[in-house]
């Protein structure tokens, strides 16, 4: 799997696990995607949970 498939990837996982409520499961494949390089993927995180759940996070650099 490349660097663009492996990011497709985990971010369709993240959104998905988020779609159903399961933020547990999100944070683990935010956690594995993060120790693989993942660009962007922690803002990525953060837009998905503020867009389904209404949550505000800010990332740090906010």
């Amino acid at each position: 799997m490349n660097n663009k498939e492996a990011t497709l990837y985990y971010k369709n996982s993240i959104e998905m696990a988020l779609k159903e409520g399961n933020i547990n499961k999100a944070h683990a494949l935010l956690v594995e995607a993060k120790s693989l390089g993942i660009p962007y993927i922690q803002k990525y995180f953060i837009r998905t949970i503020n867009k389904f759940h209404g949550i505000k996070i800010y990332p740090r650099d906010h």
